[in-house]
């Protein structure tokens, strides 16, 4: 399951202000994005392979005037794995060599970019 997150619940994630520490994978979109709503049923199913160790997240990039003070991504979509905790540890998938024409990511390179921060 994906849920949304507001700006205030993603301040809280990424400044570690939250009730408990967990691993998070959240994705940057903009309802203006056909790469974006194309890569939902992708990051979907990827959520499901994962749903015992993370939580997954979407962000609506456009809800935030501010966006760029609190994470540095280089436009949508985006896809960001985060250990939240005190300190939160924050990483960004890099943007693919060769594009998916459909999907912007590959749903392999986020799999792999999910396995890779789950278990280091």
């Amino acid at each position: 399951m994906i849920n949304r997150l507001s700006e205030q619940a993603l301040k809280n994630i990424l400044n570690g202000k939250t009730k408990e520490s967990f691993k998070c994978v959240i994705k940057f979109y903009s309802n203006k994005c056909e790469y974006c709503h194309k890569l939902k049923n992708d990051y979907v199913n990827i959520s499901k392979q994962f749903s015992n160790n993370v939580h997954f997240f979407a962000f609506n990039a456009l809800e935030s005037d501010n966006l760029d003070d609190l994470i540095s991504i280089n436009g949508v979509p985006s896809i960001a794995f985060v250990k939240v905790q005190a300190k939160p540890e924050v990483s960004i998938l890099d943007d693919p060599s060769s594009p998916s024409e459909e999907t912007w990511y590959y749903p392999e390179d986020i799999v792999r970019f999910v396995e890779e921060n789950l278990y280091d």
